[in-house]
């Protein structure tokens, strides 16, 4: 491989076995692919992995496939965690800002123009997690770090929240 971009889709064998992953640092000397399920990340020659056109897993469609996540900005760390923003996007239509102060506290959702835009959306958030039998208040967060984290790396929705529900 030339040079990972992040985001490209690879893989790479180790012995009898093809594993798959996500860059999430690129390079064209060193790279650094978080594998599919998001919890192990390896850092290695980037000569060592090839492009793949291998499929994410992927939770059936449901409601919530209409919204996305765009322009994530990192903003460093506070007392509780990451201080992030981002855009709501429902069919692909910018509908809030969200952001996280870091503080351990829910996350700010500014409507752009309807309030009901995001009262929508959090009704369906709740319908999502009723789907994986998941009824905690708060879901429309758990369905934004989902997004965020997780579902980049081949983790289902299912997978998460069963999870979730075992801790």
């Amino acid at each position: 491989m030339k040079i990972a971009k992040k985001g490209d889709r690879v893989e790479f064998k180790s012995g009898d076995l093809t594993y798959y992953g996500v860059v999430t640092k690129g390079g064209s000397r060193s790279i650094k692919v978080t594998l599919d399920g998001g919890v192990k990340a390896v850092e290695s020659l980037a000569a060592y992995f090839k492009l793949s056109d291998h499929p994410l897993s992927k939770d059936a469609p449901n409601l919530m496939d209409k919204y996305s996540i765009t322009g994530l900005k990192e903003g460093g760390v506070n007392s509780g965690g990451m201080m992030w923003s981002a855009t709501l996007r429902k069919n692909d239509k910018p509908i809030a800002h969200i952001s996280q102060e870091g503080c351990g506290g829910q996350n700010n959702y500014q409507t752009l123009k309807q309030y009901e835009d995001v009262k929508q959306f959090k009704e369906d958030a709740v319908a999502w997690g009723e789907l994986f039998n998941y009824r905690y208040i708060e879901i429309e967060d758990t369905w934004v770090a989902w997004w965020i984290e997780l579902r980049p790396y081949g983790v289902t929705a299912e997978v998460h929240l069963k999870g979730m529900m075992k801790e």
